[in-house]
């Protein structure tokens, strides 16, 4: 399993983030493939000749598609340890980025299914749009790391929801 460290190491040379990679990565995982072919789905978003990159691509999706199994899902964001307008960022970059790939999804194409889920894509989408200065707003810093951890909390649910809504119950609705 790759660190945000070592997805960001690659992804920099590709003018993305490691943020931006997985939630593409999610975004594919819970809306379905628009594109059968992972590299002509990854050419929307980095138009790169880079094997890199797509192999990274490839193994962030089976690394996710596995915590999915288990229930485990987590956006790939900088740890703690970081300032908090680093990470208020690349929340805002996954949540922007997701909901772009989520885009692309055959699920959203239908109109019943959109409107169930409609609401949230409009909370990631207000997440995407993140000011990361937002924190100076909070009276203390205990205070800002309580709203990270709880927009963090959301967009791990939201992954688990948006996978349920547009893949499983669809999957069992066809049978």
């Amino acid at each position: 399993m790759h660190t945000y460290d070592q997805v960001a190491a690659i992804t920099a040379q590709f003018d993305m983030t490691a943020s931006e990679l997985d939630a593409l990565c999610w975004g594919r995982l819970v809306g379905g493939p628009a594109f059968e072919d992972e590299d002509e789905f990854l050419a929307n978003f980095a138009p790169h000749d880079g094997d890199e990159l797509r192999q990274l691509f490839s193994e962030r999706l089976a690394q996710n598609q596995e915590d999915l199994t288990q229930d485990n899902a987590r956006p790939l964001l900088p740890s703690d340890d970081r300032p908090i307008e680093e990470r208020l960022r690349e929340l805002s970059n996954w949540s922007r980025m997701f909901v772009t790939a989520l885009g692309f999804s055959r699920a959203l194409q239908d109109a019943d299914i959109l409107a169930r889920v409609a609401a949230t894509l409009e909370d990631c989408r207000a997440i995407g749009n993140l000011d990361a200065s937002s924190h100076e707003n909070c009276d203390s810093a205990e205070e800002a790391e309580v709203g990270y951890m709880e927009i963090y909390e959301f967009l791990r649910i939201t992954i688990l929801f948006l996978h349920t809504e547009l893949i499983v119950r669809d999957a069992h609705l066809i049978k």
